[in-house]
């Protein structure tokens, strides 16, 4: 009986010390993304604006938005609510520009004009509430059915810790999928994609 205890002892020691050894030394590090960081290069959070290259002259126009069914990817408590910022660029083109969560807000970007126009966004960066960039995400292709994203998440010392390709689709510019998964997420920013100048 004591042999059998002390194997047991034994066993639990060895345990305990491997755990504590994987503590020490943190998680397998993230490999790096395919494409340099960060994917949205002079992206400054105090001048979102010109950051852009947009007039100060454009007007914004604010909506309060409620969801009645949430998107797959989204984890948030309740129904999705939010307020999204467009760009009044003429009275049937108002691509969005900001959208602004509880905990989060998102830019979107539009490097090519047709694309602007169509209201598909080609870039988004993630700031937090002290305006801390957490995340960014980049269009890299489209088939007219669905979009595909690269994204890149970071822990609040700017080291990658998440980044996937991400498939959205272009009917409500809703996330359906991800691969190459590689990391552990903090939490899902790109549960939405803007797909459309009223969307």
């Amino acid at each position: 009986m004591k042999t059998r205890n002390r194997f047991w002892t034994i066993g639990l020691l060895v345990f305990v010390f491997v755990l504590i050894s994987a503590c020490a030394l943190g998680a397998a590090p993230v490999p790096p993304p395919p494409d340099p960081l960060p994917l949205w290069k002079g992206m400054d959070p105090n001048d979102i604006a010109g950051s852009m290259g947009i007039s100060k002259d454009t007007h914004v126009i604010t909506y309060e938005v409620s969801m009645n069914i949430n998107p797959k990817f989204y984890k948030g408590p309740g129904k999705l609510s939010y307020t999204s910022n467009k760009l009044l660029l003429s009275t049937d083109i108002m691509p969005t520009f900001i959208n602004e969560f509880s905990d989060f807000t998102v830019l979107y970007g539009y490097d090519d004009r047709t694309l602007m126009y169509n209201g598909i966004a080609t870039k988004a960066v993630v700031f937090d509430g002290s305006k801390q960039v957490i995340a960014e995400a980049r269009l890299e292709e489209g088939d007219g059915r669905t979009l595909t994203l690269l994204e890149v998440h970071y822990d609040t010392s700017g080291n990658v810790i998440f980044w996937c390709h991400s498939t959205i689709s272009t009917g409500l510019g809703d996330k359906i999928d991800e691969y190459d998964v590689n990391g552990v997420k903090a939490k899902e920013y790109f549960f939405l994609w803007p797909v459309s100048a009223f969307n």
